[in-house]
């Protein structure tokens, strides 16, 4: 996972409309973090939609706002529930991010004022941050990249992978649904292994006889070996497998 900073994208009617360029990732070896984003908006008797290449993929609806003499009114503190602001999740595998602005057709006011939106990493966002986002450009957002599997790298890794080499194993399927397949590969360290599994020998066994809460628990001596450890109990070894 990597952190980048996404575009706040506005409305037309917005005095800050020059940040409306959209987020194309297509091609690449990226995509937006379904479970680590969220899509909100802020504005008034308007829906707005999350578009890619083919068609509007995921949004919220924005209701009526409460009327003043000096114009409409969105409450700044007010949580993200769709009264001024709303905010929902995105779909798995997004490579794309534009936003459209529509009237809410059920709505009987005018659409006045401007709206905006942005896709937040979930770490940072709040509804009070959303409202302040009228003077901001740009917001943190989290995407999942990998390796693509027809490159020569990508090729190598999964033969490796496939061998037993190297501690460690590749898959284009999510980790979250595993009906889901990436536009890339994913490699992960075996259990009982850690580092980092695109370098050789990247992924290196982990002494759990150094873990204080597994001595705790382990009766007699420690013994580490690749990827497991023994509690070794007079005549007796357990071997216990890391899950």
């Amino acid at each position: 996972m990597i952190t980048v900073n996404f575009p706040v994208i506005y409305s037309r009617d917005c005095s800050r409309n020059q940040t409306r360029e959209s987020v194309m990732l297509e091609g690449s070896s990226f995509v937006i973090a379904q479970d680590r984003n969220i899509f909100a908006a802020v504005g008034c008797s308007r829906v707005a939609l999350i578009e890619n290449t083919k068609s509007a993929v995921v949004g919220c609806k924005l209701s009526e706002c409460s009327s003043r003499a000096d114009g409409t009114s969105i409450r700044p503190n007010s949580d993200c529930s769709g009264l001024g602001c709303c905010q929902t999740t995105t779909t798995f595998g997004l490579q794309s991010f534009n936003v459209s602005f529509r009237k809410d057709e059920a709505a009987s006011g005018a659409v006045e004022g401007c709206s905006y939106a942005a896709l937040v990493d979930r770490a940072e966002f709040s509804p009070s941050r959303m409202h302040a986002l009228e003077q901001e450009g740009y917001v943190p957002a989290v995407l999942q990249w990998g390796v693509a599997n027809t490159t020569h790298f990508g090729i190598n890794l999964l033969h490796d992978s496939r061998r037993g080499y190297g501690h460690y194993y590749c898959s284009s399927r999510s980790m979250s649904d595993s009906y889901i397949v990436m536009p890339f590969m994913q490699c992960f360290c075996y259990p009982g292994y850690d580092g980092n599994p695109y370098l050789g020998n990247g992924c290196q066994d982990v002494n759990e006889c150094e873990d204080h809460d597994i001595l705790k628990n382990c009766h007699g001596k420690c013994v580490n070996t690749k990827g497991y450890y023994k509690c070794v109990d007079g005549s007796r070894a357990v071997k216990l497998a890391m899950m």
